[in-house]
């Protein structure tokens, strides 16, 4: 009944993070669904997916900003510790997968001065890293943080071509249609597919 994309955007406007129960329960709920994110109808609801990936991006990057800060002012804490862990275990998941990287990519190159609050953001998770007293856990902050700046390279990074594509276009098309426009009448690209072939 609720758009993936409406749930996303709902939590990256919660800005409480010295509720630490609400953010865990958030990240619960995220847990429930991101790893099957997709989004149904137009192209509009696409990016609007897009975005709110972005957003929650961000909003776990203040969420782990917000916590090294707070592992300053009081000192070491296991609940802080475990909620900043939180905070970056749900972005490394959400960032691991190449298709949601790929639709962040979407979105900031819809909107170039959004990248700018992700950038901001991790400029203060950098900053924060020193009052982070576990030295694994901040070398997988760090590891997180590759991989969100991974993002704006990720058309420029030249990927090895698939062993046996003899039509790398029928790939591309199909990978485009596929994440892209997962309700699509399938005549359209049957028609598409077709002409492909005699354009081959």
């Amino acid at each position: 009944m609720v758009s993936y994309s409406s749930v996303l955007t709902a939590i990256s406007k919660f800005d409480g993070f010295s509720r630490e129960l609400c953010v865990k329960s958030l990240l619960e709920i995220m847990d429930m669904f991101c790893h099957r994110l997709n989004c149904h109808g137009k192209a509009e609801e696409c990016i609007a997916l897009c975005r709110a990936l972005l957003g929650v991006v961000v909003w776990l990057l203040q969420g782990c900003a917000f916590y090294c800060e707070k592992l300053r002012e009081l000192g070491p804490s296991a609940s802080t510790e475990a909620i900043l862990r939180a905070c970056q275990e749900k972005l490394h998941s959400l960032l691991s997968s190449t298709k949601n990287k790929a639709l962040v990519h979407i979105s900031r190159l819809e909107d170039q001065g959004s990248w700018g609050n992700v950038e901001q953001a991790m400029n203060k998770v950098t900053d924060g890293l020193c009052n982070v007293p576990n030295q694994t856990h901040r070398t997988l902050i760090e590891e997180t943080l590759s991989l969100v700046k991974s993002i704006p390279q990720m058309l420029s990074v030249q990927c090895e071509p698939p062993a046996h594509a003899s039509f790398p276009s029928v790939h591309a098309f199909i990978m485009l249609e596929g994440t892209m426009n997962l309700t699509g009448e399938t005549q359209p690209l049957m028609e598409q597919l077709m002409m492909i072939k005699r354009m081959q």
